[in-house]
């Protein structure tokens, strides 16, 4: 395992940000990891992806009791959102890496720009 201590960080920072932003935990977490360790993409995929349902599985419950969500809200992106990710895992394995890193970078980039002028 890489740092023990400096990956936990990059847990703390980020389920701090998104629970009280929602900025998706991939956008923050891949940014993180791939500023300070080098994993391969697809491994940092899975692995975010994972963390995320964790993640988010918590801080969703939470809003659900504070009455912050609209379920039809939820079930339209769920139902564009479920073949998309089904669509994106298959295909996460097959892009080389290289183009897969190149990808995450331009996708983080576009974030990061469209953040400044929201």
């Amino acid at each position: 395992m890489k740092s023990f201590v400096g990956i936990s960080f990059i847990g703390l920072f980020s389920g701090f940000l998104v629970g009280m932003t929602s900025v998706g935990s991939g956008s923050i977490i891949m940014m993180l990891l791939l500023l300070f360790y080098s994993f391969p993409p697809k491994v940092m995929v899975g692995t975010d992806i994972v963390h995320a349902v964790a993640l988010t599985g918590v801080t969703s419950l939470l809003h659900w009791r504070l009455g912050n969500v609209e379920f039809r809200l939820v079930g339209s992106l769920l139902i564009g959102s479920i073949p998309g990710g089904l669509l994106g895992s298959y295909l996460s394995t097959r892009v080389p890496v290289l183009w897969l890193r190149r990808i995450l970078c331009a996708v983080l980039l576009a974030t990061g720009a469209r953040m400044l002028w929201a």
